[in-house]
């Protein structure tokens, strides 16, 4: 069966949640998935992965005052509807808030960057995650956009990697826009 699904947030009421929810396909009502996974948070970033089989969380919030900002990985089961975090070995990025994200190399890694910090900063890195290796490798770039939150990893032209549009800099709204190509 098909179904959508939502981890995580901020209420001012409920605060902030670890909560993952289901509405599977045809149903009109969220379906609160009882289990252990990662720390409560916001502003990260899920992506359903292989053919929806498994859902891949990286980076958010605990609070937007830098009380904690994750760089872990971690995989949600479909099937199992259990979670399993990926032990990194390793460098490990910093952590953030609404990190830009793209997977690559058919599902078996993706590119992961930007997004801001507690002081609200934005960060103008880029890192390839290998989902086998469970490594992390720094990205260097000749020529590279301003660092950048709230940035989502949009699809690219044929042959990229994905876009980067548009986003909050540190100084304010950013609206330029950048495609990432494989070996350049």
């Amino acid at each position: 069966t098909r179904a959508s699904y939502f981890f995580g947030g901020l209420s001012g009421s409920a605060g902030v949640s670890d909560d993952i929810y289901k509405l599977s396909e045809g149903s009109t009502a969220w379906e609160r998935i009882d289990n252990t996974g990662p720390a409560a948070r916001y502003d990260g970033h899920l992506e359903a992965i292989n053919e929806g089989r498994q859902l891949l969380l990286f980076g958010g919030s605990y609070s937007a005052g830098g009380a904690a900002f994750y760089s872990d990985v971690w995989l949600f089961d479909t099937a199992t509807e259990s979670w399993a975090e990926v032990t990194v070995t390793g460098d490990v990025p910093a952590g953030r808030r609404t990190p830009w994200l793209r997977m690559w190399n058919g599902g078996r890694g993706f590119y992961a960057g930007f997004g801001v910090n507690g002081r609200m900063q934005a960060f103008d890195d880029l890192f390839y995650f290998d989902l086998a290796s469970a490594t992390w490798t720094p990205i260097e770039l000749e020529v590279a956009p301003g660092g950048r939150g709230f940035s989502a990893g949009l699809t690219g032209p044929t042959g990229s990697i994905g876009m980067l549009f548009p986003g909050l800099g540190t100084s304010g709204t950013v609206r330029d826009a950048w495609q990432l190509v494989p070996g350049r």
